[in-house]
């Protein structure tokens, strides 16, 4: 009989893990699909923009950057759905590191993307921002290059905590997710504890002072600037301030989408040190799925490259369609 409920618990157990990741499936592969095709479409336009379009840099090195990090995410997640029933799953500790990297790849370029529009919109009136203003495209390069090489060192960190801590993740691969477990998670070495939060917190922190600042002071900027052109009696519907309050707006609600993710960051950062308030890996990576669809949704509404490439195709879409249509009324006769 105690066999027999013990096998009746084993499979029970089975069942609900299936069941959460079926549940996990069903979510992430519709966001994985869409997230996919919008930044596969971004690419081409990148790529490909439309005649008499350059973009310049380091606006194309910003958007490259938050292109790929993106698809580089969703890769790890479609190596995370393959791992799921491998017993040896070196691939989930390898999904696990690159999906840290990417997730800290596009926080920090969408916040200097937003300090590039400051930049740009905000007209200069000391001297050191004048100067910033001038220089923007080294900074920018030396910023990303400085990004990258935190990845590197911190993918060098994961992997030695993976291998000092042997990381068990040959079940149903509950573990692979954007977290260390804690289990695993408290028995780091010290000084390699210390040197990973550092470098989490120090990039958290830059990223968000950069990212609120920067739109901070555009909304002022802008604000001062629509109320001048009231009392002058200007015209608002110019070109250049319509894309101007577009990307100042798209930056605001990309501070709020990352300001709301930063708390959660917090907390499921937070809960590692205590068992009883873990929370489960299959909802962390759901709501950096998420996390990253609101960053392509952003991305597509705040550029005009991928606007008006989405506008041309559609046009030619609809002239197609046009020429296919058979000419019924031709001549005056009616086809019924």
């Amino acid at each position: 009989f105690q066999i027999q409920c013990d096998t009746c618990c084993a499979s029970m157990s089975t069942h609900d893990k299936k069941m959460n990741y079926l549940t996990w499936t069903l979510i992430n592969v519709p966001l994985g699909v869409i997230n996919f095709t919008c930044n596969g479409f971004y690419i081409f336009c990148v790529v490909c923009p439309l005649q008499g379009e350059r973009i310049k840099q380091p606006l194309k090195l910003l958007l490259s950057s938050l292109i790929v990090s993106t698809d580089i995410y969703l890769l790890t997640v479609l190596g995370l759905f393959f791992s799921e029933e491998i017993k040896e799953n070196n691939i989930a500790q390898i999904c696990l590191v690159i999906s840290l990297g990417c997730l800290s790849v596009s926080v920090s370029s969408f916040a200097w993307l937003n300090f590039f529009y400051y930049t740009q919109i905000v007209p200069g009136q000391r001297a050191l921002f004048t100067w910033i203003k001038k220089n923007i495209k080294p900074i920018i390069y030396s910023v990303v290059l400085l990004e990258n090489i935190c990845n590197l060192l911190d993918f060098s960190l994961m992997f030695l905590v993976l291998n000092n801590t042997e990381l068990n993740m040959t079940t149903t691969g509950t573990h692979a997710s954007l977290f260390i477990p804690p289990e695993d998670f408290l028995h780091q070495p010290l000084h390699i504890y210390i040197i990973r939060i550092f470098l989490l917190k120090s990039r958290f922190y830059t990223s968000f002072i950069v990212m609120m600042t920067s739109s901070g002071i555009t909304v002022v900027y802008l604000g001062r600037h629509i109320r001048r052109m009231v009392i002058n009696g200007q015209s608002l519907s110019s070109a250049v301030l319509s894309s101007q309050l577009r990307v100042t707006i798209t930056g605001i609600l990309q501070c709020l989408l990352y300001f709301f993710f930063a708390l959660w960051w917090e907390n499921a950062s937070a809960s590692q040190h205590n068992l009883s308030a873990l929370i489960d890996p299959h909802i962390r990576s759901t709501v950096v799925s998420f996390y990253m669809l609101g960053v392509t949704f952003n991305l597509g509404a705040g550029q005009s490259v991928f606007r008006q490439r989405a506008a041309d195709m559609w046009s030619r879409a609809g002239q197609c369609c046009k020429r296919l249509e058979p000419k019924t009324r031709s001549n005056g006769v009616n086809p019924i």
